[in-house]
């Protein structure tokens, strides 16, 4: 029978949670076939989905790589949606959505700048933000946030990382990437100069 009400649900849930515990407990580091879970259908996207979102790339092996990365992020966002996982590791799956959004936009952005001539290859990721928001392909606040977001993934350099990382990324800081992204790809579909070549 299909939940129906939120009550409904907490039974599930409990059930479920219950039955992982068990299959833990008994498997311990083991691996084993039958203790496996069926991942649920439906929540990842597909990649001609996305394929379809970004429909202005040209390059054909781009466009699937970044098909397959909102694949895999859709992994890290299933697991904070549906777990209570807490802690250090929560802070680190929000780590890895907030440095795959940020390899994203960093693809999209020079893919497309270089693509429609905006600027050189030699342009870093807040120059290129720059030349994209003065050719009108992303508004300021869209700007201002991709570079917050460049920021912020830093830290995927280990080396590079000031302090120690905990406590230091918060779920409002995985909202404020993905938004960051979503604006980015709104914007970009549609910017207006793509249509400047076609022949009515």
């Amino acid at each position: 029978m299909p939940i129906a009400n939120y009550t409904e649900l907490k039974s599930v849930a409990d059930e479920v949670s219950f039955g992982l515990k068990e299959i833990q407990v008994y498997l311990g580091d083991r691996n084993h076939s039958a203790g496996k879970v069926r991942f649920p259908r439906g929540y990842l996207r597909t990649a001609a989905s996305v394929r379809a979102q970004i429909w202005y790339i040209q390059d054909e092996t781009i466009k699937r790589n970044l098909a397959y990365a909102h694949i895999q992020a859709d992994v890290f966002r299933w697991l904070l949606n549906r777990t209570d996982i807490s802690a250090t590791a929560k802070e680190m799956v929000i780590k890895e959505i907030i440095c795959l959004a940020a390899a994203i936009a960093e693809t999209l952005t020079r893919t497309v700048a270089l693509q429609e001539k905006v600027c050189g290859k030699k342009k870093g990721f807040n120059d290129r933000c720059d030349a994209l928001k003065n050719r009108g392909a992303v508004s300021s606040n869209t700007c201002v946030e991709l570079k917050w977001l460049w920021t912020k993934r830093m830290n995927e350099h280990i080396f590079l990382a000031d302090d120690w990382e905990y406590n230091h990324y918060k779920m409002r800081d995985c909202n404020r990437a993905v938004k960051a992204l979503h604006s980015l790809k709104v914007e970009f579909a549609k910017w207006d100069e793509w249509f400047e070549d076609i022949d009515f």
